[in-house]
């Protein structure tokens, strides 16, 4: 797995128009190798490149929550439902 993280951090750097989804994915890898702060980063620079992204913000409220950081996760719950009411996960 950290090769692949490696292939997704190199990936960020090279394709502007498909960050925040390589963001989403390198959160993803990072979460399997226990990283949760790193995971938490890039899922937020995901959501700033893409901040009208239902499924970005649970995925950074999940990640806030898992950190024991409720407050946090609670606005990204929100905003998730903002954005999509009809959103089942949040």
């Amino acid at each position: 797995m950290p090769e692949a993280i490696h292939h997704l951090r190199v990936a960020v750097n090279f394709h502007n128009s498909k960050q925040s989804i390589l963001n989403s994915n390198m959160s993803i890898a990072l979460e399997k190798e226990n990283k949760h702060i790193e995971s938490l980063a890039a899922r937020l620079r995901a959501v700033k490149i893409e901040p009208k992204g239902c499924q970005l913000h649970f995925n950074v409220a999940k990640s806030f929550s898992e950190l024991g950081m409720h407050t946090e996760a609670i606005h990204h719950y929100k905003e998730a439902l903002k954005l999509n009411p009809d959103y089942n996960s949040a």
